[in-house]
């Protein structure tokens, strides 16, 4: 008993799935035979699943659209339980490739109702675009003999741009739809816009950029009495930063020997411009990088810098900005799902356009000259820039220098610019020598210093790999050198150069810069390091004269110091393109540090300095993060200059910012109104069929049709005229001369070629001959045919005077 009623249990458990099985062999045909079936129906129902087909893709091409339009941030990492990015990434990529079928399989039902339309309705179609819905999506098929032979057809010239328009767009979409689906669905690391707001600088324009620097103008000159080596507001006060740096010691050490000759781009990695990383023991600034070129590696020496006043700012802002955005939750309903991924980005950068100093100098080989008289060679700059060393010089007096020659190691600045060309100021530096002797040697140089359009750029360069908290007091933004705005610089050792831009820049102004603001800037009273390899601070010139450039030339013993200066050694670096380093690398450094006492509150000591004018608004948080006015606008009367940081993080995100993107989302687009279009027509007509929608049904047509023994003689074995694919062909709904009559009759569908339809095929009663077609009619008066009948034969009944009614769901049935 037991046994018998788990048997039945089992039964009744199964009676579900064997009722699916049997549902499913019906629809499949695991019967003995086909059944009749309708070619054409009327249910709106029908057509609603057969749209499914155009509803799917269009989903998911909306979801990529509005990703990519509205922008998502997704962090530094894909989404998901799979933390591998490439693993996530091929997945995303075989997503694209489903989507790629269905925008194909889409295509290919717009393309299949077409061809059907015009077999049953239309003038028919040529024999080579038959086959149209199925070889579509291979390219070969749009220069096969197929297609070109069906441009001989005789039929309406419409109907020929018709179907050569549907096929050629459908080929595209096959072709473009799959790279189109990989860029929208697969998320790019890209730069994400993530705040914006607008400071304030308690200065002028002039102040913070000014043509003229001195002394007497310099509102550091407070500040710098005593402690300009302390800190980095100061002209000099990079000094010691620079003389730690690693880039300007290996300089004169490494083995960096450049040629004279021209260089080979495609196999030369060192030309272009070399970076400068500058470390500050200065708490509000803590990290500074130049730009520049050496000559030889580039037609002249020049050096671009950054803006103190700007990275100050940035630092501060990047500082809220951080704590802002760790302060949101994960479901904070007040913040988008972007702003809420903005935590976990893998790079940090702010950016402000503004004017950065640039500077280029040029130099002249050791050259001697009398104790007592004697001329100077200066090279004269080159106003368009490129100015090789000693290619245009002019020679000064001795007396020019204003000041004594003493056999030792000195330089001296001069801001007589007369006959040197684009030229803010010269340098000379005396080489020791023997007190004995009646000669002197010296180095000329011509320096130009510019403000030019740039952006200083300040940024984190700590990726979350190693930590999921951001300070920026112990992990220092560095502020990065410019970006020009303007032509490119051009290629190739005589003519790039870092300062060519800045030259073709209508807006750049050149900067005259006096004796005492550089040279006297470091007092006697300031203390630095007087060990081996140190300097004093009580000239400028200590600073050169003791680094390993001028190492050699001060020790020498025998040959004098022209020969060892002027020496090119291979691996050793040349000395007068050092000294033109060096040069543009100290200059550039104190301009980047203009003007940025005056934003500082300076009152108490270092430690308590804080930026002027930097008050945040209330809703600090919504107007940072989507590009207002953070900060609030000083009240006081005092001149302003505003400017304008944008904050960019990086990390994976779908952003349309590219023409690539916008081409896809078109295609993508266009493929929607393509479907929406077909669905549109299916549902206001209420006619649907999924007829001959394979390729085995199409041959299952042509095999139950008859034979085309005009439009087809000779064809068994292949096709060798192209013209045979132009003989049109059309859908009859025909019933048989025998069946005529007969009771439960139906209606047939065959495929026949015109040619043959207008010759006589055969006797009614003959058994070896075709018979040809009628139409059936039916009793009440509802003709069943498919559009194409043979011609001169009666639609309907004879009585009936309404021809082509279309009452029942089923036209015809095959």
């Amino acid at each position: 008993m037991k046994a018998g009623s788990t048997a039945a249990g089992i039964i009744r458990g199964w009676l579900p799935s064997l009722r699916l099985i049997t549902r499913l062999s019906s629809i499949y045909g695991t019967g003995v035979s086909e059944q009749p079936k309708a070619a054409v129906q009327r249910s709106r129902w029908i057509i609603l699943t057969r749209c499914a087909i155009h509803i799917l893709p269009i989903a998911v091409s909306t979801v990529l659209i509005s990703l990519n339009l509205c922008n998502t941030y997704l962090g530094r990492t894909l989404p998901g339980a799979i933390i591998d990015p490439a693993i996530n990434l091929a997945l995303l990529q075989i997503a694209a490739k489903i989507h790629e079928l269905l925008i194909v399989a889409s295509v290919a039902t717009v393309v299949l109702h077409y061809i059907r339309r015009q077999l049953v309705y239309g003038q028919g179609l040529p024999l080579g675009l038959l086959m149209g819905g199925f070889m579509f999506s291979g390219l070969g098929y749009f220069w096969s003999p197929e297609l070109t032979g069906s441009l001989f057809a005789r039929y309406a010239l419409s109907s020929k741009i018709k179907i050569l328009v549907i096929l050629i767009f459908a080929g595209l979409f096959a072709t473009l739809s799959g790279p189109a689906s990989a860029v929208l669905l697969i998320p790019e690391e890209q730069p994400w816009n993530a705040g914006c707001s607008v400071y304030y600088l308690p200065a002028t324009t002039g102040d913070l950029w000014p043509t003229v620097i001195n002394s007497s103008n310099n509102m550091q000159q407070k500040l710098c009495s005593e402690i300009q080596l302390e800190h980095g507001l100061c002209a000099a006060g990079g000094y010691s930063s620079l003389w730690r740096s690693k880039d300007l010691i290996d300089m004169f050490r490494r083995p960096a020997y450049i040629p004279s000759s021209r260089r080979n781009l495609t196999t030369d990695l060192i030309f272009g411009p070399r970076g400068v990383d500058i470390t500050n023991n200065f708490e509000m600034i803590r990290g500074l990088r130049y730009s520049g070129s050496l000559r030889g590696y580039a037609c002249e020496t020049a050096m671009v810098g950054t803006r103190i006043v700007d990275a100050m700012y940035h630092k501060q802002l990047l500082q809220d900005w951080s704590r802002e955005v760790m302060s949101i939750g994960l479901n904070s309903r007040s913040n988008s799902p972007a702003e809420s991924n903005y935590k976990y980005y893998r790079s940090l950068t702010a950016t402000t356009s503004s004017r950065i100093p640039a500077v280029r100098v040029s130099c002249t080989p050791a050259q001697n000259m009398s104790s007592q008289s004697g001329q100077i060679e200066l090279p004269i700059l080159n106003e368009e820039g490129c100015s090789p060393s000693a290619s245009r010089t002019t020679s000064v007096p001795r007396d020019w220098l204003n000041d004594s020659l003493l056999h030792q190691f000195r330089a001296f600045w001069n801001d007589k610019t007369a006959d040197l060309g684009s030229t803010s100021g010269t340098i000379v530096v005396e080489l020791p020598t023997d007190r004995d002797s009646e000669l002197i040697a010296v180095v000329g140089c011509s320096v130009e210093a510019r403000w030019a359009d740039g952006s200083t750029i300040t940024s984190d360069l700590r990726s979350y790999a190693t930590s999921s908290n951001l300070n920026l007091h112990f992990h220092a933004p560095v502020s990065l050198g410019p970006i020009f705005k303007g032509p490119s610089t051009g290629l190739g050792q005589q003519s790039y150069s870092e300062f060519r831009p800045v030259l073709s820049n209508p807006t750049s102004t050149r900067i005259s810069l006096s004796h005492d603001w550089l040279f006297d800037a470091a007092t006697s009273n300031s203390s630095a390091p007087t060990d081996a390899g140190g300097w004093t601070a009580d000239k400028f010139g200590n600073f050169l004269g003791n680094s390993s450039l001028f190492e050699d030339v001060l020790r020498s013993s025998g040959p004098s110091s022209i020969e060892i200066w002027n020496e090119d050694t291979p691996g050793l670096t040349n000395r007068t393109v050092a000294l033109e380093w060096t040069l543009a690398l100290i200059v550039t450094d104190a301009l980047s540090r203009t003007g940025s006492e005056l934003i500082l509150d300076t009152t108490g000591p270092v430690s308590s300095w804080s930026i002027k004018e930097y008050d945040r608004v209330p809703d600090f948080q919504a107007e940072l993060f989507r590009g207002g006015r953070a900060l609030k606008r000083p009240e006081n009367s005092n001149p302003m200059t505003e400017g304008k940081l944008e904050i960019t993080i990086g990390g994976y995100s779908y952003q349309a910012t590219s023409l690539t993107s916008y081409l896809a989302i078109a295609l993508l687009a266009l493929h929607m109104l393509v479907a929406l279009s077909h669905i549109i027509f299916l549902f206001s007509s209420g006619e649907s069929s999924s007829a001959w929608e394979s390729f085995s049904e199409l041959l299952v047509l042509a095999q139950n049709s008859r034979p085309a023994p005009i439009a087809l003689r000779h064809t068994n074995a292949g096709i060798k005229w192209m013209r045979t694919y132009s003989r049109m062909a059309r859908v009859y709904s025909v019933t048989p001369w025998d069946t005529m009559g007969e009771s439960g009759q139906r209606s047939n569908v065959e495929l026949m070629f015109d040619q043959d339809e207008e010759d006589d095929v055969g006797d009614a009663n003959s058994k070896n001959t075709i018979q040809m077609p009628r139409v059936q009619w039916r009793k009440e008066n509802t003709l069943v045919v498919l559009g194409n009948v043979k011609p001169n034969t009666m639609y309907g009944h004879p009585d009936d005077n309404n021809v082509r009614k279309r009452t029942s769901s089923t036209w015809a049935t095959v």
